[in-house]
C-alpha cells in the first residue's frame, strides 16, 4: 500500500504506478461489511475485464487500523487528510485527491453514502457513485447514541458540513447508483430534477457459494450475520422478540456472528435470552456458509438497511428471511412467499417467526422460493449485466 502526503506527492511516482485505463475506487477499509464487499466485487470483475485498478481512500484516524487483508491483492493509496478526528475532513476535497483523481481515466466511488465521491465532485470529473444510503439513513441512529458533548459538536459543526457534501455530490457530474430502491427514492429526493441520473445497482450474492445443504436439520435455530452492535441493527428489538418467542414455551437458538460487547450481553440479560443466545465469532467464508446452512431462519430487526447482502446470502442457502421493514430487504423479501416483512413490533415479529418454526413446510416452502428469487434476481450474470448499462450510462462505453 501506497501513502500520499502533501510533501510527497509526485505526478512521476503517480505515473509510474498507472496505465491509461485505470480506474480509482475511494473507500477505506475500516470494517469488513458492505461497502468492502462493493468494492471487491467490482474491483475484481474490472480487473477481469482488462482494467488496472487502484483503490485509494483517506487514511483513517491513527487510533484506528485498517484491515490489511482486505485488498491484499490490489494495489491501494491511503491519502492523507487534515484533523481526521472531524468526520467531515475525510472526505474532504483537497489539493492530494485533486493531484491523484487527475492520473486516472474512469472514477467511480463506493461507499455506505455519496459522501465518498466528494472528491470527485469538486474535481469536476465525470464519475459512478455507487452507494448504500443517504446521509441521514447512514448517521441518524448512531448520532442518537453519541454522547453529549459529541451530539452538540455533530449538530453545529459536523453534521451541516456533510450535508453540503451530500448536496454537492448529488448535484455533480456523475450518475448515482444505489443498492436498493429505497435508497435511490431517498437520493432522489435530494435532488428530484436528477431522476435519469439515479438507478439501483444491487450487490450481488454468490449463488455458486452460498447453496442450500444436502441434509436440512431442523433444529429451532434463529440466526443473525453482521455488526449487531451498530445501533442502525436494533439489537434492542432483535433480543425483545427473542424473549417472546422462548415465552411461549419454544426452545429456541439465536446464533449471531461476531464478538459479543458489553452492551450487548447487558441486553440479553435485560431481556431474559442470554442463555439461549451464542455469539459465533468472526467466521471466514466457508464457517459463514455453514452458519448460514444450520439456521432454520434468518432474522433482520434493523431500523434501516441499505440492502443487507446477509440476507441474500442466508437465502441463497435456502434460508427463509424475515425482517422489518427497513429498506433494503424490501427489494427482495415478498411477503409470505419467500419470507416475512414486519413492522417495528416484537410480538408481531415473533409471531412470524414461531409460525415458521413450528410449520416444517412453510418453512421449506419459503426457503425454496427464497433460493429461487435469488438465483433470479441477484446473481452475478444479472449483476455484471446491470453494471454493464450502468457503464454505458455514466461513459456512453461498453465495458
Amino acid at each position: 500500500m501506497s501513502s500520499l502526503m502533501g510533501n510527497n506527492l509526485s505526478d512521476n511516482e503517480l505515473k509510474s504506478t498507472m496505465s491509461k485505463k485505470t480506474l480509482i475506487l475511494t473507500l477505506p477499509p475500516l470494517v469488513i461489511g458492505g461497502v468492502q464487499a462493493k468494492t471487491l466485487i467490482l474491483a475484481n470483475y474490472l480487473r477481469e475485464m482488462g482494467h488496472e485498478v487502484t483503490i485509494a481512500y483517506y487514511q483513517p484516524v491513527q487510533q484506528k487500523k485498517t484491515n490489511s487483508d482486505t485488498y491484499s491483492k490490489l494495489q491501494t493509496i491511503d491519502v492523507e487528510c487534515k484533523i481526521p478526528q472531524l468526520e467531515q475532513n475525510l472526505t474532504a476535497d483537497s489539493h492530494i485527491w485533486r493531484k491523484l483523481i487527475k492520473n486516472y481515466d474512469r472514477h467511480i466511488a463506493i461507499g455506505g453514502t455519496v459522501l465518498v465521491a466528494n472528491p470527485l465532485a469538486a474535481s469536476g470529473i465525470r464519475h459512478m457513485v455507487w452507494c448504500a444510503a443517504d446521509l441521514e439513513g447512514d448517521r441518524k441512529f448512531r448520532q442518537d447514541t453519541m454522547p453529549w458533548w459529541r451530539r452538540w459538536l455533530d449538530k453545529k459543526i459536523v453534521h451541516p458540513a456533510l450535508v453540503r457534501q451530500q448536496q454537492h455530490v448529488v448535484s455533480a457530474n456523475n450518475k448515482i447508483f444505489t443498492v436498493s430502491h429505497n435508497t435511490a427514492e431517498r437520493i432522489l429526493a435530494l435532488q428530484p430534477t436528477r431522476e435519469a441520473d439515479i438507478k439501483v445497482l444491487p450487490i450481488p450474492a454468490d449463488t455458486e457459494f452460498f447453496i442450500p445443504p444436502v441434509n436440512r436439520v431442523d433444529s429451532f435455530k434463529l440466526g443473525f450475520a453482521g455488526r449487531l452492535d451498530d445501533p442502525r441493527k436494533n439489537a434492542d428489538l432483535m433480543f425483545a422478540m427473542f424473549a417472546k418467542i422462548l415465552a411461549t414455551g419454544t426452545n429456541a437458538t439465536l446464533s449471531i456472528t461476531g464478538d459479543p460487547t458489553p452492551t450487548l450481553l447487558t441486553l440479553a440479560a435485560n431481556h431474559g435470552v442470554e442463555g439461549n443466545i451464542s455469539f459465533e465469532g468472526f467466521l471466514s467464508p466457508n464457517a459463514l456458509r455453514r452458519f448460514y446452512q444450520s439456521l432454520d431462519v434468518f432474522v433482520i430487526c434493523s431500523f434501516q438497511e441499505g440492502l443487507a447482502i446477509s440476507g441474500l446470502e442466508a437465502m441463497a442457502c435456502g434460508v427463509p428471511v424475515v425482517s422489518t421493514k427497513c429498506g433494503g430487504p424490501e427489494d427482495y423479501i415478498r411477503h409470505s412467499r419467500n419470507g416475512i416483512l414486519c413492522q417495528f413490533d416484537p410480538d408481531q415479529i415473533a409471531k412470524a417467526l414461531t409460525e415458521i418454526l413450528h410449520d416444517n413446510n412453510l418453512k421449506h416452502q419459503l426457503g425454496k422460493s427464497a433460493r429461487q428469487t435469488v438465483e433470479n434476481e441477484y446473481s452475478f450474470q444479472k449483476f455484471t449485466n446491470n453494471l454493464d448499462a450502468a457503464w454505458y450510462r455514466t461513459w456512453n462505453e461498453s465495458l
